[in-house]
């Protein structure tokens, strides 16, 4: 399961309605979703909501919906969790944008995103959270 850090900048709380990604050829099982940040900007924390799973097998933006989320400004990760190996696009960021952790299973995300057995990254995946005010 690999999470990316996003930010929601100053303004009203926002409901987060759907997750998108961009796959790059994948065939297989997924479920995207929301987490929380640990203060600090450097890791996700609980899960806030997350989609049912989908089949895909396409390359492009893929996005499914979440319940109705209420969020507030400040940081927030979107977590991509597969079953099979998907390469996502990303872009070069700062050290900390990124966590994969590479003992998740596929099924139902966890409620918690455990950082044992994981490593920081550099990435900025392409993903974003589809949201209205």
């Amino acid at each position: 399961m690999a999470a990316s850090k996003v930010n929601l900048p100053a303004g009203a709380p926002t409901t987060v309605v759907s997750l998108s990604f961009y796959a790059n050829a994948y065939n297989g099982w997924l479920r995207l979703g929301l987490y929380s940040d640990n203060g600090s900007g450097t890791a996700p924390v609980n899960r806030l909501c997350q989609s049912p799973p989908s089949y895909l097998n396409t390359t492009g933006w893929v996005t499914l919906d979440v319940p109705d989320t209420i969020i507030t400004p400040g940081n927030y990760w979107i977590a991509v969790s597969t079953d099979q190996t998907v390469s996502l696009i990303y872009a070069t960021g700062a050290a900390g944008d990124s966590v994969v952790d590479s003992t998740a299973t596929y099924g139902s995300m966890p409620s918690v995103y455990t950082v044992n057995g994981s490593f920081i990254g550099n990435y900025n995946y392409s993903t974003h959270a589809n949201y209205c005010q």
